[in-house]
């Protein structure tokens, strides 16, 4: 008798896709814009996203995180701020790699949202996205990139 069997982490949390997010620049620099009582910063995350799975997988582009190091850990610093069935979805097909390009804006001083969750923006960062795959029920499992380094253009 021979047994098989594949497990996730909970009964909830699938397996992550097999995929990578790949950011395409070493260094992105952010530019500070204030406006009113607000100082924001914005940059261009560009990555390629490959899908090395046998299923199609779907990227929502509200589906995009910023994550910083700490304690041994990443932790979110960014995450959009999106309204109920304003985000575009991007189906990729196995074996595809899509660019896409995450346009971050985030207050780092006065009233706004979504906000800079880091004492500084300066530093080591990754993006991390959401991907669906086909089929996929519970919780949606999260691909992070390989680091970048982020540079206050301000400065």
């Amino acid at each position: 008798v021979t047994w098989a069997a594949t497990a996730c982490s909970s009964a909830t949390e699938p397996s992550a896709p097999r995929a990578t997010v790949t950011v395409q620049r070493d260094t992105i620099v952010a530019s500070r814009v204030v406006g009113g009582s607000v100082t924001r910063i914005r940059f261009t995350v560009p990555a390629a996203i490959h899908n090395a799975g046998p299923v199609s997988l779907t990227y929502p582009f509200c589906a995009a995180f910023i994550e910083a190091p700490a304690r041994g850990v990443w932790d979110v610093v960014w995450s959009p701020s999106c309204v109920l069935g304003s985000s575009t979805d991007l189906e990729i097909a196995p074996g595809e790699t899509r660019q896409v390009a995450v346009e971050v804006s985030a207050a780092v001083a006065g009233p706004g949202g979504p906000t800079w969750g880091s004492a500084a923006v300066d530093g080591t960062y990754r993006l991390a996205v959401r991907l669906v795959a086909a089929g996929l029920t519970g919780r949606i499992p999260q691909v992070p990139s390989n680091p970048f380094t982020l540079v206050d253009g301000s400065r």
